[in-house]
């Protein structure tokens, strides 16, 4: 055969070399931006010693009828520091008599304190499994109201017993676009032992990653306009523990409290090309 009936063949070969290179280029170029060398840290918390009041607060229940704070409390039975790990609990309410809530889980936030616009949050932390325990990790806007003009950014969600974590991008637009690509379930080794969750927030882009592995990204498309991606505000971070979500958690099994999240850290970084704040 003539070297000219080998030209089409090769020629669409190359091409599919090509787009495949350019595939796998994206991925690395995704994953490289994690393990960089030119993230600076511009805050972070090993929880040596109490709850630093300067950058935290425990989380008010309020009379909101959304799930995950209905058994809020500051009572320090669910908060505990311990060997540079502050360990937030979900425990039966068996002692306040003038509080009606059933259980009682612990809860900290950043809000009006400290909080981040673009770079990477990383917090380290593992759970106890217990049935009906529903421990989050998560990023709300500082300054517009969610659902309606901001967007939820879940950097761990587990339940139950699974060694499964959640990974989810909330907002106003996907909700009522049914969107089915904000959402990432990763099966890890054992969710016990401490792993380290993580997010890169850019103006195009949510990078999602687990022991610096990246499990998700979720992209601004800018055909759909700016409700598609509103994550261009200031952010502060949540760590919640959270007892029975119906149906997705299935009843709590009370002889399995207390349920536990310990966080041995938390960092907040930012390029080092990019003027930094001071706090």
């Amino acid at each position: 055969m003539r070297l000219s009936s080998y030209c089409p063949i090769l020629s669409l070969l190359l091409f599919f070399l090509f787009i495949s290179c350019s595939i796998i280029s994206d991925e690395e170029k995704v994953q490289n931006m994690i393990n960089e060398n030119n993230w600076q840290i511009i805050w972070e918390d090993n929880f040596n010693d109490s709850i630093d009041l300067r950058y935290w607060s425990k989380i008010p229940r309020t009379k909101s009828t959304l799930p995950w704070i209905r058994f809020m409390t500051n009572n320090n039975e669910c908060y505990d520091i311990k060997n540079g790990s502050l360990t937030l609990k979900g425990i039966k309410n068996y002692f306040l008599r003038e509080d009606s809530a059933t259980y009682l889980t612990g809860g900290i936030w950043t809000k009006n304190k400290i909080n981040i616009e673009y770079g990477k949050v990383e917090i380290r932390a593992k759970m106890k499994k217990v049935k009906g325990a529903w421990p989050a990790i998560w990023l709300l806007d500082e300054n517009r109201n969610y659902p309606y003009n901001s967007g939820e950014i879940d950097i761990m969600e587990s339940i139950n017993h699974e060694d499964i974590i959640h990974q989810t991008v909330h907002s106003f637009y996907i909700e009522n676009n049914n969107e089915l690509n904000n959402h990432s379930a990763v099966s890890i080794e054992d969710k016990s032992k401490y792993n380290t969750y993580g997010v890169i927030i850019n103006e195009e882009e949510l990078i999602f990653y687990i022991n610096n592995k990246v499990t998700f990204v979720y992209k601004k498309d800018w055909e759909k306009g700016e409700d598609q991606f509103p994550f261009d505000g200031k952010k502060y971070l949540i760590l919640s523990m959270q007892l029975e979500y119906l149906p997705w958690t299935g009843k709590l099994e009370t002889e399995e409290l207390p349920a536990e999240m310990q966080i041995d850290r938390v960092r907040f970084y930012k390029k080092i090309n990019v003027s930094l704040p001071d706090y």
